[in-house]
């Protein structure tokens, strides 16, 4: 499974690995008892908790969100001229998953798009332009596969030559 440099983003089975190797461990070291806490965290804003439904222990806790939102925002929302800047949308604020994978490749694109979408940054659709829950559990994102990311935020507009209320 892709990690984050620095941990920002883990995996339950990576977190409980971690635990179970921590000799003065407290916390629960099972899956089904520890979900309950990372979604209380979640729920008060102190990580976010993204359920895997294809498989739990492969869950993710975005831990520190400010900056995998800060580097992910920093691409997808960099004006032309910026060093993070990439030719991501067309006018229509459609971006292809594929594109997504290339500018992260070290990040799960899964997360990636349950992350943006969470957020409310973005809606995944699919080749025939339907709303796609990014939750689904057949879901493959992995090559791309016709998916897309409808960012509203990305959609180019020209300025009105005048304004008609």
């Amino acid at each position: 499974q892709q990690m984050v440099s620095s941990h920002q983003v883990v995996t339950i089975s990576y977190l409980l690995s971690q635990l179970q190797a921590d000799e003065t461990n407290v916390l629960p070291t099972e899956t089904s008892k520890i979900i309950p806490l990372l979604t209380t965290l979640s729920d008060k804003g102190l990580i976010l908790f993204i359920s895997n439904k294809r498989n739990q222990d492969e869950s993710w806790i975005v831990v520190q969100k400010n900056m995998l939102l800060e580097r992910v925002a920093g691409v997808l929302f960099a004006p032309e001229g910026f060093g993070e800047y990439h030719a991501l949308a067309s006018n229509t604020g459609l971006v292809p998953i594929s594109l997504i994978i290339k500018c992260f490749p070290d990040l799960d694109v899964h997360m990636l798009v349950e992350f943006l979408s969470q957020l409310k940054l973005c809606h995944l659709i699919d080749s025939t332009l339907n709303i796609v829950d990014p939750s689904q559990t057949s879901l493959d994102l992995s090559a791309g596969n016709g998916y897309s990311l409808f960012v509203p935020a990305l959609i180019k507009e020209g300025r009105p030559d005048s304004f008609d209320p």
